[in-house]
C-alpha cells in the first residue's frame, strides 16, 4: 500500500498530520522527533464517529499540532487515502482539517482525467452523503470516498450510487 516514496517532511507538508503508526509503517526506523518543524501530540479519540475510544499519538507539523482531535483524525484518514491511491504530493491539495458541509471535498487529486474529489467519511448521514455526492458529481471527474472501518465501507457502498466515477476505499489510518 505504501507506494508513494517521498521523504517524511515532504509527506507531512502535504498531509499535515499522520498517526504515529502510519508514520512508522511508512518510514520504519525514522524518529519523527528528529524532524524539524514536526511534533508528537496525543489525544483520546474515537476510532470513527460513535465508536470505541482509544489513545492515539499523531505526528504533525507544528502549525497543525494544536488542531482538535477530530481534525487530526480526519487529516490522517485523508493521508491514508492518498497513500492507497498512490497520489503524489504535487498532484494533491488537502483541506481536511476543516469541516465541509457543502460540496467542498476534504482533498482534491489532480489526475489526467481532471480534478477528483476525495472525501473521508466519519459518519455522515444518508442525506449528507447523497448531497455531497451530487455536488461532487457536478464539479469533479471522479469521487473517492474513504472510511476507517469495514461496516462503514458496506454502508457507503449501499448509499452512494454504483457508478464507475465513484469509488469507496477502506483506509484505516489508526492501524
Amino acid at each position: 500500500m505504501w507506494a508513494v516514496a517521498e521523504p517524511p517532511r515532504e509527506s507531512l507538508a502535504c498531509d499535515k498530520a499522520l498517526s504515529l503508526r502510519q508514520f512508522r509503517r511508512r518510514w520504519p526506523g525514522v524518529d519523527p522527533a528528529g524532524l524539524e518543524g514536526v511534533v508528537l501530540v496525543e489525544h483520546t479519540i474515537n476510532e470513527a464517529t460513535w465508536r470505541r475510544k482509544f489513545r492515539v499519538a499523531f505526528v504533525a507539523l507544528e502549525e497543525a499540532a494544536a488542531l482538535p482531535d477530530f481534525a487530526l483524525r480526519h487529516l490522517a484518514g485523508v493521508a491514508e487515502m492518498r497513500y492507497a491511491l498512490k497520489a503524489r504530493c504535487e498532484d494533491w491539495y488537502s483541506d481536511a482539517a476543516r469541516v465541509h458541509l457543502d460540496a467542498t471535498p476534504d482533498a482534491v487529486w489532480y489526475t489526467q482525467e481532471g480534478p477528483c474529489a476525495v472525501e473521508y467519511d466519519l459518519g455522515y448521514s444518508r442525506a449528507d452523503l447523497r448531497r455531497k455526492h451530487a455536488g461532487f458529481s457536478r464539479m469533479y471527474a471522479r469521487q473517492f470516498w474513504g472510511v476507517a472501518i469495514p461496516s462503514r465501507l458496506s454502508h457507503l457502498k449501499r448509499v452512494l450510487p454504483q457508478e464507475p466515477r465513484v469509488r469507496v476505499l477502506l483506509a484505516p489510518w489508526y492501524s
